[in-house]
This record gives C-alpha cells, sequence and structure tokens, in this order.
C-alpha cells in the first residue's frame, strides 16, 4: 500500500513549484468600479420616512401583542 503511494507521486518537488510560481509575472488587476447609489437606496429600497414609519408600526404591533398575551396569560389585570 505505501509502495502505490510512493509511486504516485509527482517527480517535481514542492519547492521547484513555488519557485516557477514566484518567476512567472503577476497578473494585472483591473481597477474595480465603484457601485453609485441612488438617493433612495435605503433599507429595501425605502426612504428614511417610510422606514420610520415601518418600524414604529411595528413597535407598537409588538407592544399590543405583548399586552394581549400578558392579559389572557393572567400576568397582568386591568382594574376597571
Amino acid at each position: 500500500m505505501v509502495d502505490d503511494f510512493l509511486d504516485m507521486q509527482d517527480s517535481s518537488s514542492f519547492l521547484d513549484e513555488l519557485e516557477a510560481e514566484e518567476s512567472a509575472p503577476p497578473a494585472k488587476r483591473t481597477p474595480k468600479r465603484k457601485r453609485r447609489r441612488s438617493k433612495s437606496s435605503g433599507f429595501l429600497g425605502l426612504t428614511s420616512k417610510q422606514t420610520f414609519i415601518i418600524s414604529a408600526l411595528l413597535f407598537f404591533l409588538v407592544c399590543s401583542v405583548g399586552l394581549l398575551f400578558m392579559l389572557i396569560s393572567g400576568k397582568m389585570v386591568l382594574t376597571i
């Protein structure tokens, strides 16, 4: 089994391959283009006002669902 691995070994050594890579000229890099951001490219393409309204509505929804859950589970009682 060990003989098979020795037979499969390549005749060139690792150091020879490194020297060949170092002697090769470096590849040219093309400059990356910067993406222009439009004025309305906020979160999900919304403006800041729209994002604020959605976040405020989500906040009030979570508060109201939490309040209803606490009332149903009996952790809080309304005294009228």
